[in-house]
């Protein structure tokens, strides 16, 4: 996905932004300050130019990074500054859990984006919880002993048929935790016969 497609997806709208940037910025990140520079995002916000010159002049960013942003959590969002093409150069950095930058982790802004976003998701979902519907059931009792098993319902097997009789139903809640287990590729089959509702 192109960031102009990222961005449109969150509803924010580009800018034209004036600014000097110079020759050790990464061509990606001059980009994004020139259309989209001060922009706020779900899970955190690209700093404005000025800002961004400001904090990046205290260490450990001095000379070799630039913090472009951060997330909800306050995690800085790093670039590294004269890097070649190709190379990784984008990572966040946790200033309460880590005295240095780690290595760049990611080559372009929206995979970037989209592990920011990831993990912001994750965080703020950890006390949610998923209301499971049935919504297809083919009569065979592996079946709801199966889906029983992979969410780990606490519910008797004579009252999850019971319930199966009248779709769709809810057959209880499931924690964050197991809704993400259940996006592995052996849990596919659930695709058919469940969706989850945030409670």
């Amino acid at each position: 996905m192109k960031l102009d497609d990222y961005m449109k997806s969150y509803g924010v709208k580009k800018s034209v932004n004036d600014i000097p940037l110079g020759n050790y910025i990464p061509n990606e990140l001059k980009n994004i300050y020139l259309e989209y520079g001060g922009v706020e995002l779900p899970f955190g916000e690209i700093f404005d130019y000025e800002t961004m010159m400001k904090v990046s002049k205290e260490p450990p960013f001095a000379k070799e990074w630039l913090a472009f942003g951060k997330d909800n959590l306050f995690c800085f969002w790093v670039c590294k500054i004269n890097s070649a093409e190709g190379d990784k150069i984008y990572t966040t950095w946790d200033h309460e859990m880590e005295k240095e930058i780690g290595e760049p982790v990611f080559e372009n802004i929206v995979d970037f984006f989209y592990d920011c976003e990831k993990e912001w998701d994750d965080f703020d979902n950890l006390n949610s919880n998923y209301d499971a519907v049935l919504l297809k059931y083919d009569g065979g009792l592996s079946m709801l002993g199966r889906i029983k098993k992979d969410l780990n319902l606490n519910i008797s097997s004579k009252d999850l048929l019971i319930k199966s009789k009248s779709l769709p139903c809810s057959l209880g809640a499931v924690p964050y935790e197991i809704v993400e287990k259940l996006k592995a590729p052996q849990y596919d089959y659930l695709k058919e016969y469940l969706e989850f509702n945030k409670i």
